[in-house]
């Protein structure tokens, strides 16, 4: 037991000694000589007003993965889509159905009923008055 305790001191003394060693060795070692007198340079610019804006230009192609199907509420004769690849926005002509065009909307309601002037007074229908109110189909009143 003795023994175990007396290598165990050894080993703490071995390592004391080397950590002691390495802060004195890193300690006095110094590249620069301390009684040099180097002066800094600075530079020095104007104070000027401007945006600043980072541009970075990429080469490819777009493409959506999903497609998503668009149902109709109404049957007829399709006489207008829009041409492949071509954008739709909001309150544009999404198609045309028997001469009459269909509106994109949008909203976090979907159309679930059909709606009339007999409809109970829903989100979805206040969703599409406001839309058709923004659109200048109806007046807000």
């Amino acid at each position: 037991m003795k023994n175990l305790l007396k290598l165990k001191n050894l080993y703490m003394l071995i390592v004391i000694a080397a950590l002691a060693y390495g802060g004195y060795y890193f300690g006095t070692q110094n590249t620069e000589d301390s009684t040099s007198n180097k002066t800094l340079e600075l530079t020095t610019v104007s104070i000027q007003k401007g945006d600043l804006a980072k541009k970075e230009e990429y080469n490819g192609t777009l493409r959506q993965t999903d497609k998503k199907i668009l149902n109709s509420p109404t049957n007829g004769v399709v006489t207008f889509l829009p041409k492949e690849g071509s954008v739709v926005n909001f309150g544009e002509v999404l198609f045309i159905i028997d001469n009459k065009p269909v509106i994109l909307l949008q909203g976090s309601t979907p159309f679930y009923r059909t709606l009339d002037l007999n409809s109970d007074p829903g989100v979805d229908i206040q969703q599409v008055e406001e839309a058709l109110v923004y659109l200048g189909y109806a007046d807000s009143t």
